[in-house]
């Protein structure tokens, strides 16, 4: 009977765990369109590019190291092969959304958790996708 509690509990847990838990509406903060983000997502990467390319010295394992082309070229593709849009999360958003759908980036108080997007649909959550932490 004691293993089959612990396995009823275990088995709870591991359902929780792996479920998304819904976004609080409170956190929902401006609405946005699907290219509005995939605009905004494309400019900050070309921002954090061209920060790097400004560099003329990074810290490496404690070593002051100069950026060279290879580091400025690596740094670039390593950046831009992971846009939003190849994000499956964001995909399966752009999959499910509707006429009438809205797109809201959310954000937990600062330094609490996740920032992304959450798709609803007559004011319930459909589909969110996690692009960073605080």
């Amino acid at each position: 009977m004691r293993t089959v509690a612990i396995l009823l509990l275990l088995s709870a847990a591991l359902a929780a765990w792996a479920a998304p838990a819904s976004i609080p509406k409170e956190y929902w903060k401006s609405l946005v369109t699907v290219d509005e983000v995939e605009d905004a997502d494309r400019a900050w990467r070309g921002e954090l590019v061209a920060r790097y390319n400004s560099l003329d010295y990074v810290l490496i394992n404690g070593d002051k190291v100069a950026v060279n082309a290879e580091m400025r070229a690596k740094f670039a593709a390593s950046i831009t092969a992971s846009p939003i849009t190849a994000n499956p999360d964001w995909r399966k958003i752009k999959e499910l959304h509707r006429p009438g759908d809205q797109i809201y980036k959310f954000m937990w108080p600062p330094l609490s958790g996740p920032i992304g997007y959450v798709l609803v649909r007559d004011g319930q959550e459909i589909h969110a996708v996690y692009v960073a932490d605080q």
